[in-house]
């Protein structure tokens, strides 16, 4: 079997691979700076509840919540469009506040969402308060 002989200047191509190096943590403490982290529901503290709505996009559901009162919202559509199983669309709520108005917030949008749709055209799937 013969061996193969690999010939690698790591050395002599320090220079490129460090000034690589520095640019790419350049750039990422730029982004960190300007974008920040996204810290989850774990360290912020908050409510997150996935419910399955008809017919209705992530506009018309913050506004309905919005309209009800739910404070600190972030809704975040699961999947696409074309991704609607027998026409039910997936969201995640996420709501913010002190700990006794986040402890409500499951019932909350599973009110609004029953007074404005109808008990049989939403569900909550999961709820999860973090305080």
């Amino acid at each position: 079997m013969k061996k193969a002989k690999y010939n690698f200047d790591f050395v002599g191509t320090r220079r490129i691979w460090i000034t690589l190096s520095l640019l790419l943590m350049a750039v990422s403490i730029g982004l960190l700076s300007t974008k920040g982290l996204n810290y989850g529901i774990d360290f912020t503290g908050g409510a997150e509840v996935q419910v399955a709505v008809e017919e209705w996009g992530s506009a018309e559901l913050r506004s309905a919540l919005e309209a009800g009162g739910v404070e600190g919202l972030r809704v975040q559509s699961l999947g696409t469009d074309t991704d609607v199983a027998g026409n039910r669309r997936e969201f995640m709520i996420r709501a913010s506040g002190d700990e006794g108005s986040v402890s409500k917030v499951a019932d909350r949008v599973e009110s609004i969402l029953k007074e404005k749709l109808g008990a049989n055209r939403c569900s909550i799937l999961k709820a999860d308060v973090v305080g």
